[in-house]
């Protein structure tokens, strides 16, 4: 964290001038310490803090989009992101940051805001008219996987089910960590296959479940499987993750890439439960 923070503040020194401007989230208290050190003029904001330039007084989540009332010296308005998750609201703020920053006015800062569209493979909510969520994620590292499921708490109304698995031929280290952080931070588990290459499954799965606790895991190596059997268990306002491939359209196995597509493997399982309608994600 101190070569972090010394790597920021060497930033911040380049930056000179009342015309200049550095952008501070006030939710980071590491942040504060640079107040007085500024040589420009600076904006600071804030999920819900009201001595922020720019804050939230209210945000409602849900899996398709966020819809926040911004406050800003400029005037308050409300916004309609198709970004859902805590972290992605918070990046908008640091966003409207830069936008005035930069002289852009409060309407076209929203108007950008609003049509924002989602990157592939991060967070993309797959809608069937199904009573649960279900979110297809890139993350495929302990941390990744921590964050996306405290991203996904803020919308849940019931549990939180989580499918993931480790790649073949990368760090073994990592994969007892991500069966202690998947079984800690979702209410069940599915450990599955990911992209073995050169490796078996079986064998990367065994790595994997030293992390595992309690009971609320279930191994299929079969990544089709897997995929049917969690969407299977859900129940109105539980979220379904699918981590690990995100927008991947095949599954690497000794050598060879086969089709597989995590979203197109959700809808299906979707239809096969009778709900056909909306769209095929975000």
């Amino acid at each position: 964290m101190e070569d972090y923070l010394a790597t920021k503040a060497k930033l911040l020194g380049k930056i000179e001038g009342p015309l200049s401007y550095a952008v501070i989230n006030l939710d980071q208290p590491e942040f504060r310490q640079f107040f007085g050190d500024f040589n420009s003029s600076y904006i600071s904001y804030s999920l819900d803090n009201t001595t922020a330039d720019i804050y939230c007084t209210k945000y409602e989540f849900s899996a398709d989009k966020t819809i926040f009332d911004l406050v800003t010296p400029m005037g308050v308005r409300t916004v309609i992101f198709s970004l859902p998750g805590k972290f992605n609201l918070i990046n908008a703020l640091a966003a409207v940051g830069g936008g005035f920053a930069s002289g852009v006015d409060l309407d076209n800062i929203v108007k950008g805001l609003e049509e924002s569209k989602p990157v592939p493979g991060r967070f993309n909510s797959i809608n069937q008219g199904q009573p649960f969520a279900v979110i297809v994620d890139y993350a495929h590292t302990p941390d990744a996987i921590t964050r996306l499921c405290e991203a996904t708490k803020d919308i849940a109304e019931g549990r939180l089910l989580l499918l993931f698995g480790c790649g073949g031929d990368r760090d073994k280290g990592k994969r007892p960590l991500m069966g202690q952080v998947a079984t800690t931070m979702a209410d069940f588990a599915v450990v599955t296959s990911d992209n073995p290459r050169n490796e078996d499954s079986s064998d990367i799965i065994k790595d994997i479940e030293p992390g595992l606790f309690e009971d609320r895991f279930e191994i299929i190596e079969n990544r089709k499987e897997a995929i049917k059997t969690i969407i299977n268990m859900a129940q109105p306002g539980d979220v379904v993750l699918l981590s690990g491939k995100g927008t991947e359209n095949y599954q690497e196995i000794k050598g060879e890439r086969f089709p597989f597509d995590d979203t197109k493997e959700a809808i299906e399982v979707l239809n096969e439960l009778g709900y056909k309608g909306l769209s095929e994600g975000n």
